[in-house]
């Protein structure tokens, strides 16, 4: 390898340090998405990662609605209904990554000129191309139990020894970066055998992350041993200079910016505040299940008139009606304004295949917005989810439709 010109070598630190960003993001939002996944999935319903997932298929709901894109129908009937589709999910994962990444680049540029910038760069480097997804895959993956993981962890704690005894003679004792970079394919072909013939990245929206990010790890680990290569033909290489603060800020502002934009919840509208109380309509409707829930519809005006229709397995069939005084109506609002009804997503709502569903519509001072979610997999009690379900069973509760929809002790006939 020739010595390189000052302007490779800046070229190739510049390099190093966006692809040592972006890995560090991509093995950070790896881990925290597929553990979700992991978790929700063999939870029952009432997980914490609920609420990670729901602001995770929110994003990719946003950026299909942005895009003008639907889902084909056979996207729709899974267990996260309609959430944005194979495409949303894809891009609200490669663009979390990228925002991510550049909140990492941010911190790493500001301590650039440090004394030891140089030295620090290459071990974490190498421990970040090495080590950091085998390490993230094996810790998520490797309590399964299963037999495909127990073949994992036979190949993985050998490599992943070898790995490490490779990376720090490297780095004490640099041998020719040819036979650094033949070691480096093996070691990402290998876990790529491992990742495709175990399938633990797939979701029922494909491979979290998507297959291609993945070529961001051997494509910084190609970046990163001509770096080294660099510094050790001229250990006296200086770092780059630390870019002004103003674009620092402006990197990691707009970074920030970026993940907001696709996982902070949007504006919402207080119902309780509502200008025109008049022009109120809340109508909730009940659907049905496997075992034979209960279906009806509940209306609510404005003036507090309520009025039943039941249609199966409830007590009474057919319209029944009742009043409700200010302050119950007000207690119904409050739970829907603590649900952030008017900002919550519902394609975003996880849900299972044969229990029953909620839909509430409210319509106020020209507004409407509906929502539909499982009544059983709610994710935990502070999540979005299961706060407007309990909104939801709030208004039942008021109102009072145990008298006309349960039949005793026993289901009630169809």
């Amino acid at each position: 390898m020739q010595k390189s010109s000052p302007a490779n070598a800046v070229y190739i630190q510049w390099l190093n340090e966006i692809l040592l960003s972006l890995n560090l993001a991509l093995a950070f939002f790896y881990a925290l998405a597929t553990h979700s996944f992991v978790v929700a999935g063999y939870s029952n319903g009432t997980s914490n990662a609920y609420s990670v997932l729901y602001g995770f298929f929110r994003a990719a709901v946003r950026i299909n609605t942005f895009l003008h894109y639907h889902p084909a129908t056979s996207e729709k009937y899974i267990r996260w209904p309609d959430a944005g589709g194979r495409l949303g999910v894809e891009l609200a994962f490669v663009l979390t990554a990228l925002c991510i990444g550049g909140v990492f680049l941010a911190i790493v540029q500001s301590v650039r000129g440090s004394r030891f910038y140089n030295e620090v760069q290459c071990p974490v480097g190498g421990l970040v191309y090495f080590l950091a997804f085998p390490i993230t895959y094996v810790l998520l993956f490797g309590g399964r139990g299963t037999l495909a993981m127990q073949s994992t962890w036979s190949v993985a704690l050998p490599e992943l020894l070898c790995a490490s005894l490779l990376l720090i003679v490297f780095l004490l004792r640099p041998f020719s970066v040819w036979v650094m970079g033949v070691m480096m394919l093996l070691h990402y072909c290998l876990w790529a055998l491992v990742y495709l013939r175990n399938g633990s990245g797939e979701t029922i929206y494909g491979k979290i992350p998507p297959p291609i990010l993945l070529l961001l790890i051997p494509s910084g680990g190609v970046v990163w041993l001509f770096y080294c290569q660099i510094l050790r033909r001229d250990p006296s290489m200086k770092s780059l200079e630390r870019p002004r603060k103003e674009w620092l800020l402006a990197g990691l502002a707009v970074s920030l910016v970026g993940l907001g934009a696709l996982w902070l919840p949007g504006g919402g509208y207080s119902l309780v505040h509502a200008k025109n109380r008049d022009s109120l309509t809340i109508e909730m409707w009940h659907s049905n299940c496997q075992t034979g829930c209960p279906v009806y519809t509940i209306t609510i005006y404005g003036n507090g008139r309520v009025e039943y229709v039941g249609e199966q397995f409830v007590r009474f069939k057919g319209t029944q009606t009742a009043f409700l005084n200010e302050n119950q109506i007000h207690t119904i609002l409050e739970g829907f304004d603590r649900a952030h009804f008017f900002s919550l997503e519902d394609q975003a709502f996880t849900w299972g295949y044969h229990t029953s569903r909620v839909t509430v519509r409210i319509s106020v001072d020209g507004k409407n917005k509906e929502v539909s979610s499982d009544s059983y997999h709610t994710g935990a009690k502070s999540g979005s989810q299961a706060k407007f379900v309990d909104a939801a069973a709030t208004v039942d509760r008021i109102i009072g439709t145990d008298r006309w929809v349960k039949c005793g002790d026993s289901r009630c006939k169809p």
